[in-house]
């Protein structure tokens, strides 16, 4: 089959199954993230309503605390509020006094001035009553036995709502904000309030609309309807119309629950108002909500369905005419140069688009793959040549150092024993051994400061100086200020190299030697135990011209051993990054120490790469060893 018509089948068949499995998804997603987006703006809306409510109340308490505030107020003056007292028993006609009627005038203003104040009053210690406007009816009461004097008396200073309550002068119910007066000893002498009715409350909550038939409640902490826009539901408990999940509407701050009302289905969005402590909730009925929710999927799907039919017509026509026919085009250039070889042959599709780039991408790697295999067989010719010339170099280096073994097989005094593996081809590690004279040898190893060709220049010209300045000066340290000074000439490169070295007197095991910046080489006793030798401190060759060195003094007994080596040895690492170690290298020392020292040598090499396993070598390796016999007969083992 063609590209074009599998390209066909293929977008026919993804619509199709678009169509029939992304309603149930999306249907579902819209629904919930409708849901969700209504839920939050109802949410919002209540937040908004709770600061116009809670402005209400607050308002109302920082009012009081202006009244209270006032000197008429609070007069201490018991004889000036005696009218309510004194007032006759039948009638209840009384004289108001002139403090009083200051008074009254204070209270009056203020409900007159604020249509959702239904009272202002004031209860004194001594059992007299100030109100803000006249009674309708004769009625005699003591405000101390009230529960709003009651409240107030309890919790002198503060600033309280009441629960709602039925006045005595009409069919009112009310809230009251009410505070107390104090005496300068803290003492209660009277308390002020200002009733709110909820009837104005109500008015405001009934003006608020949701939906067509969504309205909003106020609960008290207690699930009390305060204020709904049918009145009737006042006084009733939230349990009357809403018997379902009423835990979720006490344990929660805010949340929806959802409950049946006249066989309907019905939604509580509800939201605390931490201020109030109250609830503030709207009632929606779910059929308002799913219709809203099924007229925006049907909206969806209609236009996903119309989409995905344009978008399939169009994808048709455009892949037909961008994608199919270069790529045949593409095709049989391809089959060309397959069939041909012919590096020569372009592809002509016109670039700007992503076919276009990779016809003029292919092109370019048909020219670049012709060039390549003219480099690469240059290249191969020149690598061939440089391999060859490093291991000419590599064999020219350890032509360099003494390679074979036993070096002095008519000496029966000691034996020694060395072994080098550059981590390059070549490398700058360096040992030596020669003797003075019959009676002194002479024992040297280093490490440079790099590897490769640079390093192994650099080994040569120290092994030279070394070499040479050793058959004239029989002092190690005398031996490394020489080389030292010569190192500094024309060293650029500020490179440096730590040598350790030293002279073996043969008939006392005397050794005299100088450590120059290396590692501490292992002294092993015949009787047993292993130690590394004293550090002299001596700094490393070819850092400054005129440095001096210090020397110090082993005796070797029969049967010791002496191994030197580079920090190639105890800086290799195995695959987790773990060093070999000095503690190693002691437990492989320790180890072979009943053996030669060649033995020891290749025993402790081979030990190093079986640690390291495949970790590729990072330095040059070098062991050197001298076991010790002195006059007495040398023991093959």
């Amino acid at each position: 089959m063609k590209l074009k018509y599998k390209i066909l089948l293929l977008f026919a068949t993804v619509s199709l199954v678009v169509l029939l499995i992304i309603g149930g998804p999306v249907s579902y997603r819209l629904k919930n993230e409708r849901l969700k987006s209504i839920y939050q703006g109802l949410q919002g809306r209540l937040v908004d309503i709770n600061f116009v409510v809670t402005s209400f109340f607050t308002d109302i308490e920082r009012d009081l605390d202006g009244i209270v505030a006032n000197p008429y107020v609070r007069s201490k003056y018991d004889d000036g509020f005696t009218s309510f007292i004194d007032a006759d028993a039948s009638s209840f006609e009384y004289h108001i006094g002139e403090l009083e009627k200051k008074i009254i005038d204070v209270f009056s203003r203020y409900r007159n001035s604020h249509d959702h104040v239904n009272s202002v009053y004031m209860g004194r210690k001594n059992g007299s009553f100030v109100r803000s406007h006249k009674r309708n009816r004769p009625t005699r009461y003591d405000p101390r036995d009230r529960p709003w004097y009651q409240l107030g008396r309890n919790n002198p200073g503060e600033i309280l709502r009441t629960e709602p309550y039925s006045s005595v002068t009409s069919t009112d119910v009310n809230i009251g904000v009410i505070t107390t007066l104090l005496d300068h000893d803290g003492s209660v002498y009277g308390v002020v309030g200002i009733d709110v009715t909820l009837d104005n409350l109500t008015r405001y909550i009934e003006k608020i609309r949701v939906g067509r038939n969504g309205y909003l409640i106020l609960l008290d902490a207690d699930g009390t309807i305060l204020a709904a826009r049918d009145k009737s539901m006042v006084f009733q408990n939230i349990d009357a119309i809403c018997k379902d999940n009423l835990n979720n509407l006490f344990a929660n701050k805010k949340g929806t629950i959802s409950f049946s009302k006249d066989n309907h289905k019905h939604y509580l969005i509800f939201s605390h108002s931490p201020v109030l402590d109250w609830k503030i909730a709207f009632v929606i009925p779910s059929k308002e909500i799913e219709h809203e929710v099924g007229v925006l999927i049907i909206q969806v799907l209609i236009v996903l369905t119309i989409s995905l039919f344009l978008l399939s017509v169009i994808t048709i026509v455009g892949l037909e005419y961008f994608v199919v026919k270069p790529l045949s085009k593409l095709n049989e250039s391809t089959q060309i140069i397959a069939s041909t070889g012919e590096l020569d042959h372009q592809i002509q599709i016109p670039a700007g688009d992503e076919i276009g780039n990779l016809a003029t991408s292919f092109n370019h790697m048909i020219r670049d793959l012709k060039l390549h295999i003219e480099k690469l067989t240059e290249t191969t010719a020149s690598k061939e040549k440089i391999e060859s010339e490093l291991r000419i170099a590599h064999d020219i280096q350890m032509d360099l150092l003494p390679n074979v073994f036993p070096p002095f097989p008519d000496r029966t005094d000691f034996d020694i024993f060395a072994e080098i593996e550059p981590a390059k081809h070549v490398g700058g590690d360096l040992y030596d051994f020669f003797f003075i004279d019959d009676d002194h040898l002479f024992f040297v190893i280093g490490d440079v400061s790099d590897k490769g060709v640079p390093a192994a220049l650099f080994m040569a010209r120290t092994k030279a100086l070394i070499n040479l300045t050793a058959k004239s000066h029989y002092s190690p340290d005398k031996i490394m200020e020489v080389v030292n000074r010569e190192l500094n000439i024309n060293n650029d490169s500020m490179m440096f190299v730590t040598v350790f070295c030293g002279v073996l007197t043969m008939k006392t095991g005397e050794v005299w030697y100088t450590n120059a910046g290396h590692n501490p080489p292992l002294i092993v006793r015949s009787e047993g135990g292993a130690a590394f030798l004293k550090q002299t401190g001596d700094t490393a060759l070819g850092f400054e011209t005129n440095l001096t060195f210090k020397k110090t003094c082993v005796i070797l007994n029969p049967g010791d051993i002496l191994l030197m080596y580079t920090d190639g040895v105890t800086e290799a690492f195995d695959k987790n990054n773990t060093a070999f170690s000095k503690e190693r290298l002691m437990e492989e020392v320790n180890f072979h120490s009943r053996e030669s020292i060649k033995k020891m040598v290749l025993g402790i090499l081979k030990r190093v790469k079986t640690f390291s396993g495949e970790e590729p070598q990072s330095d040059d390796i070098t062991l050197l060893g001298i076991k010790y016999f002195g006059s007495s007969p040398k023991e093959l083992i």
